[in-house]
């Protein structure tokens, strides 16, 4: 599936219908396929409410981490990188 950009305050469904809220200027790419949902956050905070599908983890990537969704609730914050 195409990625979406995440832009500015705004609680956002996605389309397994997992719950993304991030702050004002919060950028990132959320990449859904049959085998995994992927948000890659490269810069602020966002809280994810996660819809449980055992057969498609829920990741998301930040700051070179990657955190695996284990329970239905959490929040992962990026530093803007400066090269």
């Amino acid at each position: 599936s195409p990625a979406v950009a995440l832009r500015g305050p705004e609680r956002m469904v996605l389309q397994d219908g997992s719950v993304a809220e991030h702050l004002s200027g919060t950028r990132g790419d959320v990449a859904f396929d049959p085998a995994m949902r992927r948000v890659i956050l490269s810069r602020g905070t966002a809280h994810f409410d996660v819809r449980p599908d055992p057969d498609r983890p829920f990741v998301v990537i930040a700051d070179g981490w990657e955190v695996r969704a284990v329970g239905t609730a959490f929040a992962v914050s990026a530093r803007e990188n400066r090269a």
